[in-house]
């Protein structure tokens, strides 16, 4: 279909300046097949290495699930996993892998059957802590087993359960910019440890590795997230600096140039020469350019010629979310901003103009994306940028240069550093204090009618402000674009819905469930595997406090989230199960509870509470800790000892089971029959495993299930037979893996129904 529509396109080109000879028309048709061939040069491209990728050897054993001895060449830093999982891009969980980091590289050879297979394969790895020391350019060998890729340009993912055999070294210039960024990570925490102090390497040349998760949230929520990367506006700063330092000692002319290009080629050595740093490379360049000419037309070709090169290098930067964010705020501070210093600086100071001009260009660009991918405004984004833009230079350059003084002189170094962690810890409180706003985030339709409501909605404000002579057209122009657009979208997105009353929260391959006690408090029973995942659930909802947390058992996928639902949070106390089993995990919870102000509390078979509009019974487990020990055939002992609650309000009663499995079933069979019977909604036990007693499901008869369980998982939940078993029974399922966020709605008249967020 693409081929044919593009034949048709040049065949009207063609026809277009053979019968009108005008210049206009033949400079069109010239235009028209540039594009075309510039199109099917990118699109052959873009299918040659795709297809290389899918067709190498990696690809082919990894279809195999197979192992071999593999030699290749680190191509990134070492990411440490947040949650502690083998993660896959676009998420999901790969069988076996550990629990450590991932790690890009480059395959240069496969060893099987003693054989040697000589390729050029981009792969990518999960790998063990031993992992994490190794500099981007280091030829290793180990042993992996290779499972199929998800990311598009990937042959497969290899997952190691040992450490590498190094067999050379990284390049001395890499080993170089290894010294530096261990020298200002050092530099940064030695002179203050806060959060400040572990942002300044993330603003400097994007390591993110000391940055707390909460942070990391913080950031996200209040749209700064590109701060944390290394960003255009990293490489204009650095080389603003270079360049004026240069002019002061004298430099001009085409040897300023040289000092231009040769800083640029030291910064993309410093953060690495990964695909990203190479691009923040050229639009940094792009950047300054506009800053320096004031968004003439030579930026703007030059942004253009920038984007058509990066692609014919790597036509699959079409479909990366960062690359067209980054042209597009690139192109905000080219076209957008320029005009909006013009007009400002009449009002304000200079500098006050251009910092506000560059937060407002960037963000209208990228606003209409960033709803369409996530379903959501960031409206304190524009906020949260304008108050940390003026700290973001300042914070660059003293860490830059710590970085370069760090060999010479630590006690420099640590000077500068602590000039860089000030202003990076204004950032941090600027995102904190955002992040916490009431409307930080709304909902929003996502696809393309979400971001083009946006984009329409922003062309009609440019319109206003554009056209000032038509002030009554412009006005009617906004007007119909709110009444057509924005209030539809708005009442069609509200998530969830204004009388939902439970909700199962995507959160990946774990357990985390709302129980709505007022407009924006609920009770939260387990936090999933990952901070951010649950955060952005409860923020989502509007969960501003918990009145109380039940955490089932002490098993990762149940509590490893928990700092992200209390943080920024008011926390009642924590209810939690009598074994304190596994100890790491019970011990992480006490620690967080203590953090918190909250009371840790053992829960009591046959206790009961009133929270809210909810009535809240214990069933189990018993709180005999030496009989919850005892193990048997029918499950593990922390699974068996999971809190099961009976939650009942006017119209609904809900059964909340944790990880119970047979033994905890037939128990709650033999003494709570009545209480279970006929339920109107069951959180499926254990995902949905094939683990369940059929007495215990028959009983409860759930009109909805919800089954709260990973993409892809390693465990096969939810088990086939355990969905036929409910689906036999007519119950209605929802399932967080296939989609999403599942709310329960109704309930006071009778009626029930899931909704969907989808993923």
């Amino acid at each position: 279909m693409v081929g044919a529509l593009l034949i048709g396109m040049m065949v009207c080109a063609i026809l277009a300046a053979r019968r009108r000879s005008t210049a206009l028309t033949r400079a069109i048709a010239i235009l028209l097949l540039l594009c075309l061939c510039a199109t099917s040069a990118l699109a052959a491209a873009s299918w040659l290495r795709v297809r290389s990728a899918a067709s190498s050897p990696v690809a082919v054993l990894a279809a195999q699930s197979g192992q071999a001895r593999t030699q290749l060449v680190v191509t990134g830093d070492p990411i440490r996993l947040r949650d502690g999982s083998g993660l896959v891009p676009g998420g999901g969980l790969i069988e076996g892998s550990p629990r450590g980091y991932r790690v890009d590289a480059r395959v240069e050879s496969l060893i099987t059957g003693g054989r040697s297979t000589s390729m050029r394969a981009q792969v990518l790895l999960l790998v063990p802590q031993s992992w994490s020391g190794l500099v981007p350019g280091t030829r290793v060998e180990s042993v992996l087993r290779w499972v199929p890729a998800r990311e598009v340009g990937v042959a497969g993912v290899g997952i190691a359960r040992t450490g590498p055999r190094v067999l050379a070294g990284p390049p001395a210039l890499q080993e170089a910019a290894q010294r530096l960024r261990i020298g200002l990570m050092r530099a940064a925490t030695e002179s203050n440890g806060s959060d400040g102090a572990a942002l300044v390497p993330a603003l400097v040349v994007g390591d993110t590795a000391a940055l707390p998760e909460t942070v990391v949230d913080d950031m996200r929520a209040s749209g700064l997230s590109h701060v944390t990367a290394v960003s255009g506006a990293n490489v204009a700063i650095v080389l603003a600096l270079m360049l004026l330092l240069a002019r002061w000692i004298g430099v001009r002319g085409a040897w300023l140039l040289l000092i231009g290009l040769l800083s640029v080629a030291f910064f993309v050595v410093l953060a690495r020469p990964e695909p990203s740093v190479l691009r923040a490379a050229v639009m940094g360049v792009i950047t300054l350019a506009a800053v320096l000419r004031g968004g003439q037309r030579r930026p703007v070709g030059a942004l253009a010629a920038a984007v058509v090169l990066l692609l014919v290098i790597d036509p699959l930067l079409a479909a990366e979310l960062g690359f067209v964010l980054s042209v597009l705020a690139t192109a905000g501070l080219v076209l957008i901003a320029p005009w909006w210093v013009e007009h400002l600086r009449r009002v304000m100071p200079l500098r006050v103009a251009q910092g506000l001009a560059i937060a407002v260009g960037a963000q209208l660009m990228v606003a209409p994306v960033i709803a369409a991918v996530s379903g959501r405004l960031e409206p304190v984004a524009l906020l949260a940028n304008v108050l940390a833009e003026p700290a973001v230079a300042p914070a660059t350059v003293f860490g830059f240069l710590a970085a370069l003084v760090s060999p010479v002189s630590p006690a420099i170094a640590h000077g500068l550093a602590w000039c860089a962690v000030q202003p990076a810890a204004w950032i941090v409180a600027v995102a904190r204090w955002c992040s916490s706003l009431p409307a930080a985030t709304l909902p929003w339709p996502s696809g393309w009618l979400g971001g083009l409501s946006i984009a329409l909605l922003i062309a009609a404000c440019a319109a206003a402000v554009v056209l000032r002579a038509r002030r009554s057209a412009a006005i009617a122009l906004i007007v119909g674009v709110l009444a057509l657009l924005l209030l539809p979208t708005l009442g069609a997105s509200r998530w969830p819905a204004r009388d939902w009353s439970v909700l199962a929260c995507a959160v990946g391959q774990g357990d985390a469930v709302l129980l709505r006690t007022g407009g924006s408090s609920a009770v939260l029973i387990d936090a999933g595997p990952d901070a951010r995942l649950v955060d952005r659930c409860l923020r989502d909802a509007g969960i501003r406090r918990l009145d109380a947390i039940v955490l089932t058992h002490f098993h990762v996928d149940h509590v490893q989230g928990l700092a992200g639902a209390m943080h920024g949070r008011s926390v009642g106390p924590v209810l939690v199960s009598p074994l304190f089993e596994p100890l790491p995990q019970s011990s992480f919870v006490a620690a967080l509870a203590a953090g918190a102000g909250s009371q840790e509390l053992v829960v009591q078979q046959g206790a009961a509470a009133s929270i809210g509009p909810w009535q809240l019974t214990v069933l189990a487990p018993t709180a005999d800790a030496a009989v919850l020990r005892v193990p048997d055939d029918s499950g593990s002992p922390p699974n068996n000892a999971s809190v099961v609650l009976l939650a009942q309000r006017p119209g609904l009663r809900v059964l909340l089971t944790g990880d119970v499995e047979l033994t905890a079933q037939r128990g709650l069979v033999e003494s709570w029959a009545t209480a279970i019977s006929n339920v109107d909604v069951l959180k499926v036990p254990h995902h949905g495993s094939a683990v369940q007693d059929p007495k215990f499901l028959a009983l409860t008869a759930p009109r909805l299930a919800l089954i709260t369980v990973g993409e892809r998982n390693r465990y096969g939940h939810p088990s086939p037979v355990t969905m036929s078993a409910l689906e036999g029974m007519g119950t209605l399922i929802g399932r967080t893996d296939h989609d999403g966020d599942v709310a329960v709605v109704g309930g006071a008249d009778g009626r029930l129904r899931l909704v969907r967020r989808g993923l």
